[in-house]
């Protein structure tokens, strides 16, 4: 575990085993003893569950409108 602990705080990943360390300023890095991230260069990429939140939210969205445009189509007609 010390070791995993170790390989995080040298890419700075966060795990639910790491956790994580807010700190804004540079005045907040110096208090808390740390060195703040070079050229704020640490990509946030999102989990895989995000993307396939989005992507079924994107297709809700979708049917939605269709049915919508659908049955607005079908009212006008009769």
């Amino acid at each position: 575990m010390k070791q995993a602990g170790e390989l995080a705080a040298r890419y700075r990943l966060v795990t639910p085993a790491t956790g994580a360390v807010v700190l804004e300023t540079d005045a907040q890095y110096l208090e808390a003893g740390l060195t703040p991230p070079p050229d704020k260069g640490i990509p946030a990429i999102p989990e895989p569950r995000d993307i396939l939140l989005l992507a079924v939210c994107a297709v809700i969205v979708f049917a939605a409108f269709r049915a919508t445009r659908r049955r607005a189509c079908v009212s006008t007609r009769a």
